[in-house]
């Protein structure tokens, strides 16, 4: 009898084995973007990380939402272990990537959730996988759509990214430091973006960044084929308006809600990792009851 159950178990072990090896073979997919794909549930939460920082912003939000939803983060091309593409890079073309990535997985019910420049990915992501998605989440972006720069601005751009390319890793700090932190971001968190900034390719970051500016044309055309509402989660740290009510209403087809996280900068869900998860999770049980009652 000993004999036999060592055999059987062999067996049995043999056999789990290769169906582990082939469950994790059909996950693999042919992508250039680094990924992760955990938790369970028929619905899938997709994290798009906004620019120059990577997927494990979302650390935090993986471990809270994993029991009840399936999670995919992500990091955009030319990010954290992502391959780097051609130096120019469109936002158009980081969407293009995270829509065949879902679509190699297989995802089918998705909610986007896109922090910062990723509001934007997230709308061209919407664009090609629109029956699939769900749910429209913007964290801390597209307050105001749809604006066109002026002539005067474009030169003012152009020559402060010119700055850029000379003197990045100074020029981001400080930006950094002016703009996108409150009063009570911790330091901790201010050098760990202030890090990943100054470590990324600068050409590539730059083009990144000049391609977000020409994006308002882009939200013009896409946020109005929204079939979901917008739902924003926004930083108060210091805007007044907070939000550009007219915009929202003229682009938003399906409407938009916005919710307000006090006291943080634009990094909400590492700044204030409970209050954040909070309200992310009733904008999704408001996304979940808006979609089993249609």
């Amino acid at each position: 009898m000993k004999k036999i159950s060592f055999a059987v178990a062999v067996l049995l072990l043999t056999f789990s084995c290769r169906n582990t090896d082939t469950a994790a073979e059909e996950k693999k997919v042919d992508s250039p973007l680094h990924y992760d794909l955990t938790g369970t549930g028929d619905v899938t939460l997709v994290f798009i990380h906004g620019w120059c920082i990577n997927g494990s912003y979302w650390d935090n939000q993986v471990a809270a939402f994993k029991d009840r939803y399936q999670v995919l983060t992500l990091d955009l091309a030319g990010h954290g272990q992502s391959k780097m593409p051609k130096p120019e890079y469109t936002i158009e073309e980081h969407g293009r990537d995270v829509a065949d990535l879902i679509t190699q997985l297989g995802l089918k019910k998705i909610i986007l959730i896109g922090h910062s420049m990723s509001g934007d990915v997230a709308l061209h992501v919407y664009n090609i996988l629109r029956n699939r998605v769900m749910g429209f989440i913007g964290i801390d972006n597209l307050q105001q759509l749809g604006v066109i720069p002026t002539d005067e601005e474009n030169e003012q751009y152009a020559a402060f990214f010119l700055a850029m390319r000379k003197d990045f890793a100074n020029l981001v700090t400080e930006f950094a430091k002016a703009n996108l932190f409150s009063e009570t971001t911790s330091d901790s968190i201010k050098a760990r973006v202030i890090r990943d900034f100054v470590s990324a390719d600068v050409d590539f970051a730059v083009s990144t960044i000049v391609s977000l500016q020409f994006e308002g044309e882009n939200e013009r055309t896409l946020a109005p084929k929204l079939m979901v509402p917008m739902y924003l989660i926004l930083s108060d740290n210091g805007r007044d308006p907070l939000y550009e009510e007219a915009s929202l209403k003229q682009y938003c087809g399906a409407g938009y809600k916005v919710w307000t996280i006090k006291g943080t900068g634009h990094y909400p869900m590492i700044e204030d990792v409970p209050e954040f998860n909070r309200v992310l999770a009733e904008v999704l049980d408001t996304i979940r009851n808006n979609f089993s009652g249609q």
